[in-house]
């Protein structure tokens, strides 16, 4: 893991103990580059860049050059 990769939290819902109206998230403004890990994603990309996924059917992975 880099400096520009942010964890999500650990409960969705917030921590054990906090009130329920707390705004959970981000509290600073997205960096350049700053991304949020997700356990769904390689985690190096470098390493997977051009490789298609070998599962019949299974959609191509996102590099990050297409736009959303």
């Amino acid at each position: 893991m880099d400096k520009q990769e942010l964890l999500p939290e650990e409960f969705p819902e917030g921590p054990v103990g906090a009130t329920r109206n707390e705004k959970l998230g981000k509290s600073s403004p997205w960096k350049r580059k700053q991304r949020r890990a997700s356990a769904y994603v390689y985690p190096r990309k470098e390493y997977h860049a051009g490789l298609m996924r070998d599962s019949p059917g299974s959609h191509p992975p996102h590099d990050g050059t297409e736009e959303f």
